[in-house]
């Protein structure tokens, strides 16, 4: 059984990191909760993210008894931070490991599959993350999709199919695993895996170490820039309007 410690601890070269990132109701905090047996006191469901924050938990591998730090990623679709912000926010975080010689062992990427279709959002979020990660990465990276409950079998084989040719195959060619997230334990840690892989530092680490890069600067932080931003109020409000 995975034991759990404090929310924030802090991280040392002993542990694996493995990071969870997604948008905004692609189920992270569902994934590190089932994974913990216990998760973060808050939760965050429906329209808006309620993660304002990167958050971790340690558990400890259920088969090698190694510690895990399960982290908690706010989603790029915040609805009140830019992306800009929210990169920023994550690629901090990720210097300071790599300035204390701490790598990452997984990075897991959430994507539900009861999405009918490959949104622009959808879409332009993959495309940072892979940017955030760089393909020396790619082999320590998992998509996992989520919400199979949702639809029918055969419907969400098709769509895996299809985003596994039409936008995954790059990925996958460098070495990324596709796997499912059923709502389980055991599952979450299939999808972790065994952590027999090795640690790595992701592109935007290795960005912001050379030369004093800025977030600004890195291949992440530029394709944050060049997408178009609505201002995260007005879409509050626009929200706030549907929901009464």
């Amino acid at each position: 059984m995975s034991r759990s410690s404090k929310r924030r601890p802090s991280v040392s070269e002993q542990d694996r990191i493995v990071v969870v990132i997604g948008s905004t109701g692609s189920g992270k905090s569902t994934f590190v909760a089932k994974a913990s047996r216990q998760g973060f006191s808050s939760v965050g469901h429906g329209m808006m993210s309620h993660i304002a924050d990167i958050q971790s938990i340690r558990v400890t591998h259920p088969a090698s008894n190694c510690p895990v730090v399960l982290v908690d990623t706010p989603a790029f679709d915040d609805t009140y931070k830019s992306d800009m912000e929210i990169l920023r926010k994550i690629a901090e975080w990720l210097k300071k490991l790599y300035k204390k010689n701490i790598h990452l062992a997984a990075l897991i990427y959430l994507h539900k599959i009861s999405d009918n279709r490959m949104a622009g959002t959808s879409l332009k979020n993959l495309k940072l993350f892979a940017n955030l990660c760089g393909q020396n990465a790619m082999p320590n990276v998992v998509i996992a999709t989520t919400m199979w409950s949702e639809v029918k079998e055969e419907i969400g084989k098709r769509r895996e199919e299809q985003l596994k040719r039409d936008f995954w195959q790059d990925m996958m060619a460098d070495g990324c695993r596709i796997e499912r997230f059923e709502n389980t334990y055991e599952s979450a840690w299939r999808i972790i895996g065994n952590m027999s892989q090795t640690c790595v530092n992701v592109l935007i680490q290795k960005e912001m170490e050379s030369g004093d890069q800025t977030v600004n600067g890195t291949s992440a932080g530029k394709h944050a820039k060049s997408r178009p931003q609505v201002p995260k109020s007005f879409m509050a409000r626009l929200r706030g309007l549907f929901s009464r």
